[in-house]
């Protein structure tokens, strides 16, 4: 699975026993990596295919920040506080993650481990759902785009659906 905007962004997924790898490369010509509020990927997993309006469990949400560090929120269903809202993880320290900074594009590469989605072995033929989003920090604001949002994704009039984009790992 791979999508593309305009040849600015691409994307993959591949998977073996123990992970699940992404791998991110955006084109952009004002790379900022050294603020609070840095350029970035940010990766949605549904594994469960829930396509929920709010996060809740089975929905991870990790951000690949240009400065080196991963930051998870999971969907919380508990009841109380946290119902409906991401919930900060500190389990990032088990995905590696390496980022390639170049002067007008940057790499992302990245390993997750099932066991940190809840899988003992990969969901192989099963139906998830992902969405990607750029995080793009100029000297003036910070914007977020969504693949799936974007009008190149999906068909006009359509943009701003907040879909999820259907997500199935085949047997290798």
């Amino acid at each position: 699975m791979g999508s593309t905007k305009r040849g600015t962004k691409y994307f993959d997924y591949l998977y073996d026993s123990q992970n699940l790898y992404f791998i991110a490369t955006v084109f952009d010509k004002t790379i900022i990596s050294d603020k609070t509020d840095n350029d970035g990927v940010y990766l949605s997993l549904d594994l469960g295919n829930f396509c929920s309006d709010y996060p809740i469990d089975g929905i991870y949400r990790f951000f690949f920040d240009l400065n080196g560090t991963v930051t998870l929120r999971t969907g919380s269903s508990i009841a109380g506080t946290n119902a409906g809202k991401w919930v900060k993880s500190d389990i990032t320290s088990q995905i590696q993650s390496v980022v390639t900074l170049k002067s007008s594009y940057y790499i992302i590469e990245a390993a997750i481990p099932w066991s940190m989605l809840g899988c003992d072995t990969p969901p192989v033929n099963r139906t998830m759902r992902t969405d990607i989003s750029i995080a793009n920090r100029t000297d003036s604001e910070l914007t977020y785009t969504s693949i799936v949002d974007s009008e190149e994704a999906l068909p006009a009039g359509k943009a701003n659906s907040h879909t999820w984009m259907e997500f199935i790992l085949n047997e290798n």
